[in-house]
């Protein structure tokens, strides 16, 4: 008799029975505590998941046992639709060293899992000593040699840590400093140490030994982690474990802890912006990504998948969680859905701070992998400028002025040639034999219909001490002709200039061009700012970038500010418009 399949699963007093055959469905039948074969081919062989179900996941149930004994649990499919009842872990995979070999094990059914040995150590550190324990650990519940499984598990992580009674966020080791921190917390409420933080900043900040307890609690690699974010922001309850200590972590611990960072001059981590139980909006995913850059991911991947749970829509909408598909093609796939389903251009802004290389990456999409501190520039087009940039009409060039590297995919996805002609699309090229081995076909390219507003002339070393105009953009003619020109009739320019410098353009590279100044984020990977670089308005975004012209294409340097970007100058005297600014309208493909 063929075995059953399971086709009507319903949850009686938490165990999952099906009606069909009355047989409870656990991971496997096997008693926990028969004799094990630890044999090296005693490996624990996982059985499939009902994807069918749509949200089957696993949990473990660890058993009771002594500090020093063998961890031994059994594995149970439950239906998160079931509201099955259990805690969620929060940690780090690897040690505090960076050690995530698979170098330790449990039994599970009398078989062998192999974890890491923080893993390990979480597991030992959450054991109860009388009682069975029900949890979810991603290490364990998840087949980690199955990438189907994996891509489909992670779709169900915010489900996961939402549902969870509440998670238990282990942050590491004991150590002396940590403990104390934690002791000062759970003797003192934290809105009486909020309190107390706001009235006495300046006394914290001469208080070293706090200081130090706050930045060896913050230090430790959980807080690094990027799959953090979502895990304690959609938790009901957090408590944090470190050894055998315990504290609730509520959101005003975490804006204690934010103020302290500001009032000690720490970096703060991400985590401290996403308070569990918190009831949060949900973001937009460049702004979420962007606040989430610093953090680590063992799978750069996981750089976005670990925040699409705190993305104001569904995230697997968002882009499909697949991890048989590169890193490269994961960032790739999420930059042009943003462009073509979304008209997100300022996607683009986030691609400055990595290695060109455009055999490999082209140089609009951001590798998320890449930390840096980036803080976008605000707007210096309105909305009624960029929609003028975005509305000019304009047709793609003819196939005859294409380089011989280009094969055009044309996909209307966005109708794109509806009233106002061309604005953008996604196309592929072929690449060179032998170029690059991670895309042995093609690349995106970006094609868009681009002004060139100016062209950088001079980069001066350090910022100017005083910028240089020409007469001629800041009087008219008659007043021109008439002498009246004089080199402190513009001081008020320069004054307004200086102020947007000391604002914008501290620690930033600052140039003179044809027709104006301004001044850029250089980031050393890129590559210098240069002579002949040109700045462009884009359609859709709301600050100049500069590009750099390569054979027949261009390749992005990064976002910038250009005085008067687009604007007429206008005569100190009698306030008219000396003249419009010079741009030329085309349509770039940027590599």
């Amino acid at each position: 008799m063929p075995a059953c399949r399971h086709p009507d699963i319903r949850n009686f007093d938490d165990v999952r029975c099906c009606l069909a055959c009355g047989e409870a469905v656990f991971e496997n039948t096997s008693h926990p505590e028969q004799t094990a074969d630890l044999s090296e081919t005693s490996t624990y062989q996982y059985k499939r998941l009902n994807y069918e179900l749509g949200q089957e996941i696993r949990l473990i149930i660890l058993y009771p046992g002594e500090i020093l004994d063998d961890i031994r649990c059994s594995l149970v499919h439950v239906n998160l639709l079931d509201k099955p009842t259990f805690e969620a872990v929060s940690y780090t995979w690897a040690t505090a060293n960076g050690d995530a070999s698979l170098s330790a094990q449990m039994i599970c059914h009398g078989r062998r899992i192999f974890i890491t040995r923080n893993c390990e150590r979480v597991l030992r550190c959450l054991r109860s000593l009388a009682h069975n324990r029900t949890l979810w650990i991603d290490a364990v519940c998840i087949n980690q040699m199955d990438n189907t499984e994996r891509s489909h598990q992670v779709n169900l992580m915010d489900t996961v840590y939402s549902n969870a009674s509440l998670v238990l966020a282990y942050v590491g080791a004991e150590n002396v400093n940590i403990q104390r921190l934690i002791a000062q917390f759970m003797r003192q409420p934290a809105n009486d140490l909020d309190a107390r933080l706001v009235g006495q900043a300046d006394n914290f900040h001469q208080d070293y030994s706090y200081r130090d307890r706050v930045t060896t609690f913050l230090s430790q690699p959980y807080f690094d982690r990027v799959w953090v974010l979502q895990e304690i922001a959609l938790a009901k309850v957090v408590i944090m474990v470190t050894g055998q200590r315990t504290m609730e972590w509520t959101a005003e611990t975490a804006s204690v802890l934010l103020q302290l960072c500001r009032s000690f001059c720490i970096d703060p981590p991400s985590v401290l912006r996403w308070p569990p139980a918190n009831g949060i909006e949900k973001e937009d995913i460049l702004d979420v990504l962007r606040r989430s850059r610093n953090c680590s991911a063992s799978n750069p991947r996981d750089k976005i998948y670990a925040v699409l749970g705190l993305v104001k829509q569904d995230g697997s909408s968002l882009i499909p969680v697949d991890y048989s598909r590169s890193p490269n093609e994961v960032f790739e796939d999420l930059a042009v859905y943003l462009l073509k389903q979304k008209g997100r251009l300022d996607v683009l802004l986030h691609a400055a701070n990595q290695r060109l290389d455009t055999d490999s990456v082209p140089s609009w999409v951001p590798q998320w992998d890449v930390k840096c501190a980036y803080e976008p520039l605000p707007p210096q087009f309105d909305p009624l400028t960029i929609e003028e940039i975005s509305g000019q009409w304009f047709w793609p060039p003819p196939r005859s002025v294409c380089c011989s590297f280009v094969e055009k995919h044309w996909s209307n996805q966005r109708a794109l040639y509806g009233d106002n002609g061309f604005t953008f699309d996604i196309c592929q090229r072929k690449l060179p034999p032998g170029s690059s081995k991670s895309h042995p076909l093609s690349l995106p390219y970006l094609k868009i219909r681009g002004h060139r507003l100016d062209t950088i002339a001079q980069i001066p070393q350090g910022p100017p001490v005083k910028y240089h105009f020409p007469e001629k953009y800041f009087t008219c003619s008659e007043h021109s002709s008439q002498g009246l020109c004089r080199p402190s009739w513009y001081d008020g320019e320069y004054i307004y200039l200086e102020a947007v410098r000391d604002e914008l353009g501290v620690g930033k590279t600052h140039f003179i061009t044809e027709q104006s100044v301004g001044f850029a984020q250089e980031w050393q990977c890129r590559g210098k700012l240069r002579s002949g670089d040109t700045v462009w308005a884009l359609a859709g975004l709301n600050v100049p970038v500069i590009l750099r012209k390569a054979e027949e294409h261009y390749v992005l340097m990064g976002e910038c500010y250009l005085y008067r970007a687009m604007m007429p100058l206008v005569c100190t005297f009698c306030r008219m418009e000396t003249q419009p600014w010079s741009m030329v309208t085309e349509v770039i493909d940027i590599w």
